[in-house]
């Protein structure tokens, strides 16, 4: 049964946006969107920043031995100069508000690029209308971090769409099947002795985190990372098998145990995964670091990345809970934006009236 704490966590917004996770992802599935229009491209290009842009890592991941088709991720106002009129660009911004991903969406209208915008409304609906580009309208929550299911949906089904592949919807499917078993674990409903993700967030309250992952689990990472410092209010870095081999190590210290090191993985890695983490244990354990493993759930690689975000997510939640925060503002975000807004008035100048 849950305790009286965790009766009050169900009662915060953000809380309530991810023990709702599985409905909302049910929810996106049954919507209809009208994709006739997508050419068939030679590259696509997301362009996102925080929480919006996790939905183009998610797919770029997920997709990444599709074919001959690249797909790659933009946290920038600029496109890169080799873009040509042969990839689709893919502008995502939960709110709609977002200036770097504006500036992108009109780039790519002035280079002729074609070009599908993803948001809740504000100003990146308004440019899309201006400039006659597709615009899928998707809901927002208390926070674009914890609407992934709702940008995640449209942002797989563009690109699906752009690809012709109407087979790997059924990953989609199952990926919905895979958020209902980890909500039965992680959401505040689950007794604190039972929820992976409570006991996750106790272990690593007082300490930093490392998060280390094979490139195939990248986006889960860096989501991780992003909502530790959302919500928790935490430092946190992501470090890359098996590039992390060749630098990153030589600085782990007998000693210095002010990090914990987080090991994301899965039950069927391929050997040269499997073998170089059993030897990244052993060489922590020398310097007296224990890491913590957490494992992915699902058959199929859209399942494991979504399992993974989905207890990390939560785990950030209950420890800002364990710290005494609120996870859902970020003052430092909304303060820094304010001050860009005064300072570089970007989207006044480029967004119609």
């Amino acid at each position: 049964m849950p305790t009286n704490s965790q009766n009050e966590l169900s009662q915060s917004k953000i809380f309530q946006d991810y023990n709702r996770w599985p409905q909302h992802f049910q929810q996106a599935l049954q919507e209809e969107v009208q994709l006739n229009s997508l050419p068939r491209a030679e590259r696509i290009i997301f362009a996102g920043m925080g929480g919006s842009a996790v939905a183009g890592d998610v797919v770029a991941d997920w997709l990444s031995q599709h074919g001959s088709v690249p797909i790659e991720v933009i946290k920038d106002y600029h496109l890169p100069n080799n873009v040509t009129p042969r990839s689709l660009v893919v502008a995502i911004s939960c709110s709609g508000d977002t200036e770097e991903t504006v500036s992108v969406l009109l780039e790519a209208v002035k280079r002729r690029v074609p070009c599908v915008a993803v948001s809740s409304g504000g100003m990146l609906e308004q440019v899309s209308l201006k400039h006659h580009v597709l615009h899928i309208k998707v809901k927002m929550l208390s926070s674009p971090r914890s609407s992934l299911p709702f940008i995640l949906v449209a942002a797989a089904r563009i690109v699906l769409n752009a690809l012709g592949d109407n087979e790997k919807e059924i990953e989609l499917t199952r990926c919905g099947e895979v958020i209902r078993e980890v909500g039965k674990q992680v959401s505040t409903e689950t007794s604190t002795e039972l929820n992976p993700a409570i006991e996750l967030a106790k272990k690593i309250r007082n300490a930093e985190t490392i998060i280390y992952t094979p490139t195939v689990l990248q986006a889960a990472a860096t989501r991780f990372k992003n909502s530790l410092n959302e919500n928790s209010k935490t430092h946190s870095a992501v470090e890359v098998l098996p590039e992390l081999c060749h630098n990153e190590i030589e600085a782990w210290r007998s000693g210095v145990n002010d990090w914990i090191p987080i090991l994301l993985r899965w039950s069927k890695e391929p050997p040269e995964v499997k073998n170089r983490f059993e030897a990244l244990k052993s060489v922590m354990r020398n310097k007296g670091t224990e890491p913590l493993e957490v494992l992915a759930k699902g058959n199929d690689h859209l399942s494991r990345l979504i399992s993974l975000i989905y207890l990390l997510d939560f785990s950030t939640l209950y420890l800002a809970k364990l710290k005494g925060i609120n996870p859902l503002p970020t003052p430092n975000i909304d303060q820094l934006k304010k001050k860009l807004a005064s300072k570089l008035s970007y989207l006044g100048k480029h967004v119609p009236k």
